[in-house]
């Protein structure tokens, strides 16, 4: 069994910073270091690591890609986003009634926030499930829980909730740092005033920084003790189970896109781990309309495309913006035809996208051995290749 204790590590991200991310640092630190970016556009991982992340770091090109070690969570954090902040704040609203109503969590186990912009961080403290410990698996975990939840409450702008942040490196933004385009902070907010107020007087309230009364200042850490909740240990529970049964439970989408279409697997185990991870600023745009187009190709809907690259936009360095993502997948889905097909290179002159792909494929050497490439030909070209585009 992991100690927690060690368990202590975030990555940082800052728009500030050169390179954005891949700055591994303690959780005490992050007050000062946040500072030193001008409680501006701060970012960090809501998993926290032990010392392997710092380690993979400093052996892997000092960069957190990849990471596949154990990590913890004090809090699940639920994320909601709307263009329509009445839509997010609804959600927000019916998720805390839902867990306060039904399952009996208590309010200081529910750290709420506006996130600065369109937002709300409703997020769960995890003691609530019992004793969680440092697990490889928590990610996937924390997935199922989260549409477990989200299923169960009924909500009635689904499209609200973001399914897409169970990864073990995603970025959340620091409490009370600003946000550039809005020029509110990320803020607490008490429990009445989350199902009391209206948008503007939310807005009003995030114009300046506010004291954390249940988290430390880097809202990872709880200031009370929690005890657990028997339905919510009941569900935790049940979710580690699903997880066991899930394959791809760790994807960072909405739930089970990969079965969905007309192929089996919309993705190659090169394409799912550059979409978990994200790519640098030179093959974001390529790589978004390689993966709308796969997404078409497998009969998802513009929205679920759109959804879904946006997805990855937000995980690149830095990250691109949504609706520059939204518009790349438009470009896919105009195409003629049977759309852009995208091969998996050859190692000779690829362009940045296909690049990436070939030097991750562990067929390169026998592609006919890759089921998805096998699949992915046969549907487009009514055969099945044998060679690489």
């Amino acid at each position: 069994m992991a100690d927690i204790g060690s368990f202590h590590y975030v990555d940082f991200a800052s728009r500030a910073l050169l390179g954005f991310r891949n700055n591994v640092v303690e959780v005490g630190d992050l007050p000062a270091v946040t500072k030193n970016y001008g409680h501006t556009d701060c970012f960090c991982t809501y998993f926290i690591f032990d010392r392997g992340l710092r380690e993979h770091i400093q052996n892997n090109g000092h960069s957190v890609s990849g990471y596949q070690g154990p990590c913890y969570a004090h809090y699940l954090p639920l994320d909601i986003d709307s263009r329509n902040l009445e839509y997010a704040l609804q959600t927000a609203n019916e998720l805390t009634h839902y867990l306060l109503d039904k399952h009996g969590v208590h309010e200081e186990a529910i750290a709420i926030y506006y996130s600065g912009m369109k937002g709300f961080h409703v997020n769960i403290a995890t003691a609530t499930f019992g004793e969680v410990q440092p697990s490889t698996e928590l990610p996937k975990i924390f997935c199922q829980f989260r549409q477990s939840i989200v299923k169960e409450a009924r909500v009635k702008h689904l499209e609200t909730v973001d399914f897409s942040i169970s990864d073990r490196l995603r970025l959340l933004r620091l409490p009370n740092t600003r946000h550039s385009k809005s020029g509110l902070y990320k803020v607490p907010l008490q429990m009445e005033e989350l199902l009391s107020c209206e948008p503007e007087e939310i807005r009003r309230i995030a114009q300046k920084p506010r004291h954390s009364w249940l988290t430390d200042e880097s809202g990872l850490v709880p200031k009370y003790h929690v005890e657990p909740i028997a339905e919510a240990v009941e569900i935790f529970e049940r979710s580690i189970e699903q997880t066991k049964k899930v394959p791809y439970a760790d994807l960072p989408d909405p739930g089970g896109f990969l079965n969905n279409g007309n192929l089996k697997e919309t993705l190659c185990q090169a394409e799912l781990e550059l979409y978990r991870e994200g790519v640098a600023e030179g093959a974001r745009s390529a790589m978004s309309l390689r993966f709308a187009s796969r997404f078409r190709s497998a009969g998802h809907t513009q929205q679920e495309a759109s959804e879904m690259v946006e997805s990855f936009a937000s995980r690149c360095s830095p990250p691109m913006e949504e609706h520059t993502a939204r518009q790349i997948v438009e470009v896919a889905y105009r195409a003629s035809g049977k759309g852009y097909q995208f091969g998996c290179g050859n190692g000779k002159g690829d362009p940045p996208q296909s690049k990436l792909v070939f030097e991750r494929c562990p067929y390169k050497n026998d592609r006919i051995r890759c089921e998805t490439f096998g699949q992915f030909y046969s549907h487009l070209n009514g055969n099945r290749s044998k060679g690489g585009g």
